[in-house]
């Protein structure tokens, strides 16, 4: 476990005591996706290993917790990323952050992270945001102080608040966050598309070409011929009226749950998820997803683990982390959590 070079501890930065409180103050119950009127305390085990250094102590935390909340916020988006492991996320969430915390110059510290912990609810990190990675709470993403083109290892070292890899790259450069992603990877919570850095659009929007909705909203055609796809609130409750493909009426509110039954029309839960090898897409008329995994000319995936071999621009690897290639200009690598490798 990564350490600082004085050893300090929780005990002795007098955060213990706040890091307790965080702990019991932010783990949620279930909650509806998109929807954190119901979050509730849930008082999770006490963390173990309080003699250990203060990075592993927080950053274990952190991972805990944190995916605990996504998981809260909605299980199928959870399942979807991380199957039935549920030490995955946890485990690639607190490497990221002991990642950050070694960072030289980085502005994170044991104290932003507890903060972090306490915006995690519908007044602070809210759910349909923490979900999609986006409009994180200014304590959860401090900016540093490193001028725009210093070298980086992760976005909390640079002044500009991004650093910027390219495409397999462990390393990576400060300054502001990037409109085209042909040489440097989309800011978090935007997608590639067409060559350019673009956010989910929201209601009323242009949708569709390989660009999603906001989390609740879902890609609808208009019923008249050519009319433009636009995002529409998705349909949110079992037996609503829906579309597989969004033609006429919206799909159903995946990330609450729900799945399109195209022989009834209507939404159904269960979202079915299928395990590597099995048939994905429209199954039996019902849309039928991948546990942790990507749907490839309708058959599921499994995403690629950290730590094991990837292809640029191939299967995915696990949601956290990315295909970092071991010689430049190359395109076959392994699957790290950034900042692992430029140290």
């Amino acid at each position: 476990m990564a350490r600082f070079s004085d050893s300090r501890t929780l005990v002795k930065l007098g955060l213990w005591g706040a890091l307790a409180s965080a702990v019991l103050a932010c783990s949620p119950a279930t909650v509806r996706a998109t929807s954190d009127a119901s979050t509730e305390v849930s008082t999770d085990a006490p963390i173990d290993g309080i003699d250990a250094d203060a990075i592993g102590v927080i950053c274990r935390t952190y991972g805990r917790d944190f995916c605990s909340y996504l998981n809260g916020c909605s299980p199928t988006t959870f399942t979807s990323r991380y199957g039935a492991d549920v030490g995955l996320c946890p485990m690639i969430y607190a490497q990221l952050c002991e990642n950050i915390l070694n960072a030289p110059s980085t502005a994170a510290s044991e104290a932003t992270y507890v903060a972090c912990l306490k915006q995690l609810g519908p007044k602070g990190w809210a759910c349909a945001d923490a979900v999609e990675n986006e409009n994180a709470p200014a304590v959860c993403r401090p900016p540093g102080t490193m001028p725009a083109g210093s070298a980086c290892d992760v976005s909390e070292q640079c002044a500009s608040g991004f650093c910027g890899y390219r495409p397999g790259s462990a390393c990576g450069t400060c300054g502001p966050p990037p409109t085209s992603c042909v040489e440097t990877q989309c800011p978090t919570g935007a997608s590639c598309v067409g060559g350019q850095c673009v956010f989910p659009p929201g209601v009323g929007q242009s949708c569709g070409g390989g660009l999603n909705c906001k989390v609740g909203l879902a890609c609808v055609t208009p019923a008249v011929a050519g009319g433009t796809p636009s995002c529409q609130p998705a349909a949110n409750e079992a037996g609503a009226p829906c579309s597989v493909n969004g033609s006429g009426v919206p799909s159903c509110n995946f990330y609450a749950g729900l799945a399109c039954d195209g022989v009834t029309g209507k939404c159904t839960t269960p979202v079915p998820f299928g395990d590597p090898g099995q048939a994905c897409g429209v199954v039996a008329g019902v849309d039928r997803s991948c546990s942790a995994g990507t749907c490839s000319r309708g058959v599921c995936v499994a995403n690629v683990l950290p730590g094991g071999s990837c292809v640029l621009d191939g299967v995915p690897c696990s949601a956290g982390t990315s295909c970092i290639v071991a010689v430049d200009g190359g395109t076959s690598g392994t699957c790290k959590v950034h900042g692992s490798g430029c140290r």
